[in-house]
């Protein structure tokens, strides 16, 4: 669900309009569950993935903070580093392999072809960099000592799917988002005023000026350099190429 479209929105308002209307009590649920739907419009099976790796993040840290076993919170950061380094370079390291045996059943093309006509080939969870690099944060932060507020499942999981966030970042740290969901499970939420509406109103828009106007005006300069396959910088004066790799730096910023 691209944020950009009229999907979005109406999800949007659905959200913000429930969010509102419901007691205190009950927001935290709207936000969870909202932003659970959000990623499950992507894929169910990967909102489920996302569930396991801030559970078992959960789970450890809780268990860490009573026993204090250091190898215990090591090995959970490893596991972390694994799963991301799974789905984002399996067939990076078969393609590697496979150059270095001289097995051509393990070069990137043809073992992604296998897979697909399989059905297993491996795909990329939306996010995944963001999420467990946050949740990594939250149990490096409580091993440090930095945070020692004990939270709900139901908060940590909030704090890590929070839709507004979850697919662009950036990554927050504990103390800048959960106290204020701790607070807003207790019923001690924020209280909507004409300022933060204002406020709010604001920055949407301007977020929608930058994404809409600024990045689609720099693509239309950057694309025909990078555009497709066919394309050779190399034709290019060295200054376009310059100016190309600065407008393709502001699209992403």
């Amino acid at each position: 669900m691209l944020f950009v479209t009229a999907k979005f929105l109406l999800f949007f308002l659905v959200v913000y309009l429930l969010y509102w209307s419901l007691p205190d009590r009950l927001r935290l649920w709207v936000l969870l569950l909202s932003s659970l739907v959000f990623y499950a419009s992507w894929s169910l099976a990967f909102t489920f993935h996302l569930l396991a790796v801030v559970s078992v993040n959960y789970v450890v840290m809780e268990v860490w903070r009573r026993y204090r076993i250091n190898t215990l919170f090591y090995v959970l950061q490893i596991l972390n580093i694994a799963n991301i380094a799974f789905f984002k370079y399996f067939y990076f390291f078969a393609e590697v392999l496979g150059l270095i045996f001289g097995i051509s059943e393990w070069r990137e093309p043809h073992l992604r072809l296998a897979h697909r006509m399989e059905g297993t080939e491996i795909f990329l969870p939306l996010a995944i960099s963001f999420y467990t690099f946050q949740i990594m944060a939250y149990g490096i932060d409580i091993y440090r000592g930095t945070y020692v507020t004990r939270h709900r499942f139901r908060e940590v999981v909030l704090f890590k799917a929070f839709f507004p966030q979850l697919i662009a970042g950036p990554i927050m740290r504990s103390h800048e988002l959960l106290p204020q969901i701790k607070a807003l499970g207790e019923g001690h939420g924020p209280t909507a005023t004409r300022d933060w509406m204002h406020k709010g109103l604001w920055l949407v828009l301007i977020g929608l000026f930058k994404k809409v106007v600024l990045t689609a005006v720099l693509l239309s300069y950057v694309a025909p350099l990078f555009g497709s396959r066919e394309t050779n910088p190399a034709e290019f004066h060295p200054t376009a190429v310059w100016l190309g790799v600065f407008g393709c730096l502001l699209m992403l910023y």
